[in-house]
């Protein structure tokens, strides 16, 4: 009897403490609203949490790699735009397989044209003759020349000078195949309009004058017209060559339209250049570069 007693009391206590804890909460707290308590049970959109980044996303490029990406507009002495918008000052002429060897015989013109592969040294006296006459002339250069002698190479492109494409390393174009073709062309482009701000296009002189239909096509393809030449002054095949050899040989072969073989390397030359530019006077013959010496023949 008494444990019934007792299990009864307790059951009453626990009841009157259940009875006072509803009192306090109705009367001391603030009822909850129908809008609150939707937004304790709803998300909306806009507090959806942000999905992780993947872990294999590309990062973002740096300074020194955005701009190595970047296409590098030339820069240096304004000249005529030419297909693809680089600057060239053979701009307007057209490219195809066939081999130039001279230029109309219709006008007393001829192009003095200098190879650069070997030294650089007789350049500056090369540049000073030229230009205390005011001629420009055509320099084809090899990529591995201007890599080595930048300073000259800047030097003649600010001069106002025309720059021709003479391949990157001087191999003979017969002996590689197309794709290699292609490389040598291209790698001596690239370094030309970094050193220089110019391009070497149109023009590409053969190394060795080793050429043939497949050469030529190649070039075409790559955006080159294969220029040869009408004279060889000798300057980098006869040794022991003076400048009155270099004169007296040039002279005696030319012709209106002529296009004439020399080398930046050549002391010789650089020697030859005053006597040599006299005589052309003397017959009346006006200096000027490739590209103005084929647009005389096509009335432009």
């Amino acid at each position: 009897m008494a444990r019934f007693v007792w299990g009864t009391l307790q059951l009453l206590l626990v009841v009157a403490g259940v009875l006072v804890v509803a009192v306090y909460v109705s009367r001391f707290l603030p009822p909850v609203s129908p809008e609150k308590r939707q937004e304790a049970t709803t998300v909306s959109p806009s507090q959806k949490p942000a999905r992780r980044a993947k872990t294999d996303a590309k990062p973002t490029a740096s300074a020194g790699e955005q701009t190595a990406e970047a296409v590098q507009e030339p820069q240096g002495v304004p000249l005529a735009t030419g297909a693809g918008g680089v600057l060239s000052a053979s701009a307007g002429l057209a490219v195809t397989s066939k081999e130039v060897d001279a230029g109309s015989p219709s006008a007393r013109l001829v192009a003095l044209t200098f190879d650069a592969g070997s030294s650089a040294e007789p350049v500056p006296q090369i540049l000073r003759a030229l230009a205390q006459r005011g001629i420009r002339c055509t320099f084809f250069l090899t990529g591995q020349w201007i890599e080595r002698y930048p300073d000259a190479a800047r030097q003649i492109a600010e001069a106002g000078h025309e720059l021709g494409n003479h391949s990157w390393s001087h191999p003979a174009f017969t002996s590689l195949t197309d794709e290699q073709i292609r490389e040598q062309l291209r790698r001596t482009e690239e370094v030309a309009l970094r050193v220089c701000g110019r391009s070497t296009k149109p023009l590409f002189r053969p190394p060795f004058g080793a050429r043939d239909e497949r050469v030529r096509s190649v070039a075409a393809e790559e955006g080159y017209l294969t220029i040869y030449w009408t004279i060889d002054s000798w300057d980098s095949v006869k040794k022991d060559i003076t400048p009155q050899m270099i004169t007296d040989r040039v002279m005696r072969l030319m012709r209106p339209g002529a296009i004439v073989l020399m080398h930046c390397g050549s002391e010789a030359t650089a020697q030859a250049l005053p006597l040599l530019l006299n005589a052309l006077d003397a017959q009346g013959y006006r200096v000027v570069t490739v590209s103005e010496l084929l647009r005389s023949g096509n009335g432009r």
